[in-house]
């Protein structure tokens, strides 16, 4: 997902940010809300600026470490049709999941597959030579 998030377009000069800095001043809007420190521009309303892309984006969101991009006023649709598919994949993958582990051949009750075979034999009451055991005794 590489759109433009929605970047605040820089100014071209520095005759620009004088006149913008001179006339948040007038109005007493000179603060953080209003003027980015770092960009040198008036940041609409809900701009923030992000730290990994080095620009102020409108309407930000957050910076998606998944895909490596800010979600802002460009591409908060692509963003939430992204999660939905995302949601999707993994609803359709934990069906898979459970239709192949369904359609696995059942072991036998008697079948020990997790401890070694002389350990299971005790532990479902059979010795090796197939005579039952009942509490440790030999029938």
């Amino acid at each position: 997902m590489v759109f433009d998030p929605g970047y605040v377009p820089k100014l071209n000069g520095i005759a620009e940010q004088k006149a913008v800095i001179d006339e948040l001043l007038s109005l007493w809007k000179f603060d953080e809300s209003n003027f980015c420190v770092t960009c040198m521009i008036r940041t609409p309303l809900r701009s923030k600026h992000c730290r990994r892309c080095q620009r102020c984006i409108a309407k930000h969101d957050h910076h998606c470490p998944w895909v490596n991009n800010c979600v802002g006023v460009n591409n908060h649709r692509h963003f939430a049709l992204y999660l939905v598919n995302l949601v999707f994949g993994i609803l359709f993958f934990d069906w898979l999941l459970y239709y192949y582990f369904s359609e696995l051949p059942k072991p036998d009750a008697h079948d020990c597959l997790i401890l070694a075979d002389s350990i299971c034999s005790i532990s479902n009451g059979r010795r090796r030579d197939g005579y039952e055991t009942v509490a440790g005794d030999e029938v």
